[in-house]
């Protein structure tokens, strides 16, 4: 059975686009979920179109194995069809033009698209196919174009909107029914309700934007909100609006927007609504209005994106140079940080000028490498106030060509702002712009705050602590943010509990703060600005200085300084690993991502985010083989080529024996190393331990039984640990000579302990088999005697 449906409360659209719907499924029955709008219940009555439609109570859901959702693809606004849409053989096709929702059900077909009305995109689908069109069907396609788009007045009208509102005419619509059940007259009882709407207006203002809630109560009412929202908005003149009636025990909500700074559609799902930047609205259960007027204001704080100053858009702490200092320390300068321009900073604090890389270069190809900054740089500048509006940074970086900008506040260099910054600015303006949602082939990435993600993913200890810590920078006016892997599996849907926060500013006294407001203690390290956090029940949080690193020459630990966080999530090894979520109440669960990160992980890529990067630190070779083989994704071509270089140069060969050591162990304690260990025996890296050691499909072979034989022991023997990663190291090393297998186990750095264990272990492997074969037992008891006899368990170090 095929079945048509939409959201409960069905308008206009709804109908309009179930019974365009129906001529593109034939055979589908047409199923209200639930109640009806008032105006579209008079319709129904008096329309001479014989809509043959069903209840839920007539039919047996259970029977359904096509469903065709229109005008919503939520579970929570079908009613009780919700149930079956988990079923694995139900086929979902959906047909909306709302924005994207994170509960949003997913469709084998889907044809989604940001537009006015959903019947829209239905109309543009019978246009193309050439299905014929009765003059009763283009009325009612007609109504629901005009009334979802407000006669074609609201923002979020589209051209397509005006396109199909043109056709159903062309197919024969009849207007009066537009004035007749859609642009009428309000009501004495409207008039009454809009009247005490007005009186109960109150003006609010939030990060610098005005808005207007307007709330009260009523015993009865049949007609539709939106229509009094409307006219309020009109009388009153106003941006943003926002209605909240209290009827009937619920909560109804309506919101609209003339902004593009407040998106309500974002705010009414925080309300466990929906609908577009421009136009949305939610039923709140078990609220009262005061308490839903509080999560309303709650939500805007969090929503409404702030007016930006230059203090928003800087890159702060600034790296500088004084005026007194040289060309040859401005060149160490630009070649430690990979910048290209440095303010210079006069004795007395002022910014004197700037100097760039390209000036000191010639200027040391000149001879001048001992002459004083203030010699070349360039003084002719302009600076800026943290207050300063975007248009300003905008005039002086572009029309004036200066390349950075100076943020001064109070005779102190505060911040400095970038070309890059200037970009991602632009970018975000961008972006905020409502665009189309394509169907799911072409889809475009949905930026979107992750806290019902957080929400969904997060036990609520992990929760509470993120709260804690974004509570606790807002205190100390820091920033602070959850960056690294955790963040990456949430994207991933991936468990991952290891949290690490980053907060720019002082990590130590962060720590110390933290400690003191949950009665736990901390331990700091001081030459990394890194601190632990331990909680009384025993949790621990890694506390970090948000940093930037430079190497002194290649494979060398880092030398780290304190930065931004766009500093620090630059240093990281790969795009996916560069993200992090902001914790503090204004923007918590924000996704900060400078460098692509997401769009790797949707399209599956391992990328480095420097060329340099396998120069600083080869063993980023390592984990970019572990992180393409836990994911199944694969190293992208600019950087397996950095790879190659990096091997060719023989960089491995550089990093500390211990380095090596721990990247192998983590390799080994995947859930499938032998796939990362043949992809190192592909890109010859194996050469490192030892370089005798070539993979062969006889090796291949050895892998795949080791990883056999430690899941049959892990099987039987529940009770005993073992320490499996000496296994495969015993088998890497399985085709070397003695001498070379010990050379090999000596690069790696390994303790006399493990040293003595491997030789005793090669030693006495062959002793077990031949015994084991002797007795002639069973392939099982022989893994079993095997593992007993061979296997180590863990060492006490």
């Amino acid at each position: 059975m095929e079945v048509i449906t939409t959201h409960i409360n069905a308008d206009f659209d709804s109908l309009a686009s179930m019974v365009a719907a129906q001529k593109l499924y034939p055979q589908a029955k047409l199923v209200f979920p639930g109640s009806q709008e008032e105006n579209l219940r008079q319709f129904l009555a008096i329309s001479s179109y014989k809509l043959v439609h069903y209840r839920l109570k007539q039919l047996n859901i259970d029977n359904i194995e096509r469903l065709i959702l229109v005008d919503t693809r939520l579970a929570e606004r079908i009613g009780n069809l919700a149930r079956i849409v988990d079923k694995p053989v139900l086929e979902i096709h959906i047909y909306d033009h709302h924005p994207p929702h994170p509960n949003d059900l997913s469709g084998q077909l889907e044809f989604v698209r940001e537009t006015g009305a959903t019947t829209t995109l239905l109309v543009e689908l019978l246009q193309q196919k050439k299905i014929p069109v009765s003059a009763a069907e283009a009325t009612i396609f007609a109504l629901g174009v005009y009334e979802d788009t407000g006669l074609l007045t609201y923002n979020s009208t589209t051209e397509a909107d005006i396109k199909a509102a043109a056709q159903v005419r062309a197919w024969g619509a009849d207007l009066k029914a537009i004035s007749t059940f859609i642009d009428r007259n309000l009501s004495a009882q409207q008039i009454f309700l809009l009247n005490d709407l007005i009186q109960q207006a109150e003006s609010y203002v939030v990060n610098g934007v005005e808005v207007v809630i307007s709330s009260i109560s009523v015993d009865k009412y049949a007609g539709d909100i939106a229509i009094l929202a409307h006219r309020l908005r009109d009388i009153e003149k106003i941006d943003v609006l926002f209605v909240l009636v209290r009827l009937s025990g619920r909560i109804h909500f309506v919101a609209r927007s003339n902004l593009k700074r407040v998106n309500v559609g974002d705010i009414a799902m925080e309300l466990g609504g929906g609908g577009h930047p421009t136009a949305a609205s939610a039923t709140i259960k078990e609220l009262t209005l005061a308490q839903t007027k509080d999560a309303l204001l709650g939500a805007l704080k969090q929503h409404i994106i702030p007016f930006r100053t230059a203090s928003y858009i800087m890159t702060t702490p600034a790296k500088h140079i004084t005026a007194q200092q040289t060309v040859k320390q401005a060149k160490e300068m630009f070649m430690r940080y990979g910048i290209n321009h440095l303010p210079v900073v006069a004795a007395q604090g002022d910014v004197a000028g700037i100097i760039s890389r390209q000036i000191v270069d010639k200027a040391i190809s000149h001879n001048m490498e001992d002459s004083l900054v203030a010699e070349c740089m360039v003084s002719d500048i302009s600076w800026i106030t943290p207050q300063a509006e975007p248009a300003a940074v905008r005039q002086l970086m572009l029309e004036r060509h200066q390349p950075l900008l100076p943020v001064m506040d109070g005779g102190n260099l505060v911040g400095v702002i970038t070309r890059s910054d200037l970009l991602r600015m632009i970018h975000e303006d961008l972006e905020r712009t409502p665009q189309p949602v394509y169907h799911r082939q072409g889809m475009r990435v949905y930026r979107k705050n992750l806290i019902s993600l957080l929400r969904e993913r997060l036990p609520e200890n992990i929760q509470h602590i993120l709260r804690l810590v974004g509570k606790t920078a807002d205190e100390l006016g820091y920033s602070a943010y959850v960056v690294g892997g955790m963040v990456r599996d949430l994207l991933l849907r991936t468990d991952n509990l290891d949290v690490d926060i980053v907060v720019e500013q002082d990590g130590i006294k962060f720590a110390d703060v933290l400690a003191q407001q949950i009665g736990g203690r901390y331990k700091a390290h001081k030459k990394f600005a890194t601190a632990v956090v331990v909680f009384p029940d025993g949790f621990k949080l890694d506390i970090a200085t948000a940093r930037t690193e430079y190497y002194k020459y290649p494979a060398a630990l880092p030398i780290v300084e304190q930065s931004s966080i766009k500093q620090d999530l630059y240093r990281r090894d790969f795009s996916i690993n560069s993200l992090a979520i902001q914790l503090n109440k204004k923007h918590y669960g924000r996704l900060i991502d400078f460098f692509g990160g997401q769009q790797d992980i949707k399209n599956g890529v391992i990328r480095v985010l420097s060329s340099l990067s396998f120069v600083e630190d080869p063993s980023r070779v390592f984990r970019a083989i572990r992180f393409e083989q836990r994911f199944g994704f694969k190293i992208g071509k600019y950087t397996l080529n950095l790879i190659q270089h990096a091997l060719q140069r023989r960089l491995c060969d550089k990093m500390a024996g211990t380095r090596l050591w721990q990247e192998l162990m983590l390799i080994f304690a995947e859930a499938q190393p032998v796939k990362s260990i043949i992809r190192m025996g592909e890109l010859n890296l194996l050469q490192f331990i030892h370089p005798a050691i070539k993979l062969n499909k006889k090796m291949t072979v050895l892998f795949q039984n080791i990883h056999t034989m430690i899941d049959w022991y892990k099987l039987l023997f529940l009770e005993q640990e073992i320490e499996g990663w000496l296994v495969y190291l015993l088998g890497i090393t399985d085709q070397l000579s003695d001498n070379e297998a010990l050379a090999a186990w000596q690069r790696l750095s390994l303790g006399q302990r493990h040293l003595k264990f491997l030789c005793s272990a090669r030693r006495q492997a062959p002793e077990i088999l031949y015994s084991l074969q002797k007795q002639k037992l069973s392939l099982t008891a022989g893994y079993s005697g095997y593992c007993r006899e061979l296997l180590p368990k863990p060492c006490s170090m």
